[in-house]
């Protein structure tokens, strides 16, 4: 199974035409956790409110409901978090994978088979690696669920199915099976749709299998439960699609612990309330930059420097300009690292060896115009009201829409608060805009 890209270690930019290898927006992964730096602080306002330290009690407490959601903004270091939290599940003995639904499935269409599929290929795989023999009965009652599917017969020869010396089932042809199926199942409608009647009233059954597998490989993890973590659907902007797989309770009701990522918009679904009972919803908010009297939350600034001093040298930037760049970025991880990616561009066309506030200044120029064009006329007396009273009451769907469009962002200070995007704040101040609220009210 891909779990996440095999990237080689950032290591620190000392020149500017290091910089974009320093600088990759992805998450961090296991190899460059020495680069992590802890921001909770900054978040929360306190680190015993930490969402990530309650889903690591959660999970390793050997609770019944251990199924958790970890919510947060895109690009607020959701992914680096949930790669640092395996790394202590780790420490503590318990396996853990990390599945990447973006590339083992379709975020367009993915449902809860989709999420069952990749739960049965990580468990048969955290056997198959640790060399861990199962019981024949149960394995291939899984593969006759899908083999004896006519669509599926051809996917794998059955025949090769055998018994390994000793009792145990051979895993090696029933993993080909999962990985064909998925692929078959992620490609062909015809084969989703074949899945979904036929197995659909047995998904009881499959579950049930499922722990059979699992029962029969705790024994030999050091009787730590694994835990799967299921990334990169906090990418799906209709949130309502995410409640209604998740309503299914079945993902939620695992032996094992299964953690899931979500976007900051479905804890204002007016449906959250059908899933919240089945689930530890936790959620994981943007670095507060500015509190909420709109001055500058310096420490917060100087976390994020910490963070950005840690993959490059700081004589390769002007301190005005990151202050800069960190202000009208709102506190986003991600907005911060492509615009140092733009500004090393134009600094190097030009032969500087410093990156400018100039320089940063058009790389948030460029953010600002992709911002922009999703703002429309309609909305720029409510996002003034947001900015003027960092809250919003009784309008949920359309804040919803605001932070998918990634023009508000929530804070916590305390409580939960909310205000513009400070580069769409800039285009609400300027000329256009304010002849534009002129005619409108006129």
């Amino acid at each position: 199974m891909a779990t996440q890209q095999n990237l080689p270690k950032i290591t620190k930019a000392t020149k500017i035409k290091d910089i974009v290898k320093s600088f990759n927006p992805m998450p961090l992964t296991e190899i460059d956790m020495d680069l992590y730096v802890e921001t909770i602080q900054e978040r929360t306002n306190n680190p015993n409110q930490s969402p990530l330290k309650k889903i690591f009690e959660i999970v390793t407490s050997g609770s019944e409901k251990s199924a958790c959601i970890l919510i947060g903004h895109r690009g607020s270091g959701k992914s680096t978090e949930l790669n640092n939290l395996k790394i202590q599940f780790e420490n503590e003995f318990h396996q853990t994978v990390v599945i990447d639904c973006e590339k083992e499935s379709d975020l367009n269409t993915i449902n809860y088979w989709d999420i069952m599929l990749l739960i049965t290929d990580a468990i048969i795989n955290i056997a198959k690696e640790n060399k861990i023999s199962l019981q024949e009965d149960d394995v291939k009652n899984i593969f006759n669920v899908f083999n004896k599917i006519d669509k599926l017969i051809e996917i794998v020869d059955s025949d090769k199915v055998s018994t390994e010396a000793g009792g145990g089932f051979s895993l090696k042809y029933f993993a080909e099976l999962f990985i064909k199926v998925k692929s078959s199942y992620s490609k062909d409608y015809a084969v989703k749709t074949i899945i979904k009647e036929n197995i659909g009233y047995k998904v009881a059954d499959w579950q049930f299998l499922i722990e059979q597998i699992y029962f029969q490989i705790i024994p030999h993890l050091k009787a730590k439960r694994p835990i799967l973590i299921f990334e990169s659907l906090d990418k799906i902007t209709d949130s309502e699609r995410l409640i209604n797989m998740f309503k299914n309770s079945i993902l939620a009701q695992m032996k094992f612990p299964v953690i899931y990522t979500a976007p900051i918009s479905m804890s204002y679904s007016k449906n959250i309330g059908e899933i919240d009972y089945l689930y530890n919803i936790k959620r994981l908010p943007t670095i507060k930059v500015k509190n909420i009297d709109n001055s500058i939350n310096q420490s917060a600034v100087d976390i994020i420097k910490d963070i950005i001093y840690s993959r490059a040298e700081e004589t390769l930037f002007e301190e005005a300009g990151l202050d800069y760049l960190i202000e009208k970025t709102g506190g986003v991880i991600r907005q911060v690292f492509e615009c140092i990616n733009e500004a090393s561009d134009y600094a190097r066309y030009e032969n500087n060896d410093i990156i400018t506030k100039k320089y940063f200044e058009d790389a948030l120029n460029e953010l600002r115009k992709w911002l922009v064009r999703t703002v429309e006329g309609k909305d720029f007396k409510k996002l003034l009201e947001i900015n003027s009273d960092k809250n919003v009451v009784d309008e949920t769907d359309m804040l919803l829409d605001f932070m998918q469009r990634q023009i508000v962002l929530e804070y916590e200070n305390g409580k939960n608060w909310y205000d513009v995007h400070p580069l769409i704040l800039d285009y609400l101040k300027s000329d256009s805009v304010q002849r534009y609220l002129e005619r409108k009210n006129g």
